[in-house]
């Protein structure tokens, strides 16, 4: 699992990130109001995922592939295994499912490519 993190390159974006910082510096509570509708459907949606989130299953040859590609990258340890598989079954139940897909893994951390070998 990774994180790429990289500096916004398009100007217009920018500018919306920029203002939006300073909107908050200048009113943090008239900012965050603006978002409670937001915020509020997101965290239900989180704990829906939560609530389902013992459904989740993962196929074995899914699993059997995740550790593969660990393995293929040499990681120390079983960290990595263990790690892609609860972001898998995180995403999965996020998106309102109960059975774990290759793409479900790929946003985890893994390219696709890496598992059509």
């Amino acid at each position: 699992m990774h994180a790429l993190i990289r500096t916004e390159r398009d100007p217009e974006l920018r500018v919306k990130i920029v203002e939006s910082t300073r909107d908050f510096a200048d009113d943090p509570v008239g900012f965050r109001e603006k978002y409670v509708d937001d915020n509020q459907e997101f965290a239900t949606q989180i704990l829906e995922a939560q609530k389902r989130l013992k459904e989740v299953k993962t196929d074995g040859e899914i699993a059997r592939k995740i550790s593969q590609v660990c393995s293929e990258l040499n990681i120390d340890g079983l960290r990595g295994d263990i790690v892609t598989n609860r972001a898998a079954r995180a995403y999965c139940s996020f998106d309102g499912r109960t059975e774990v897909t290759e793409e479900d893994v790929g946003k985890a951390g893994g390219s696709l490519s890496t598992w059509r070998t």
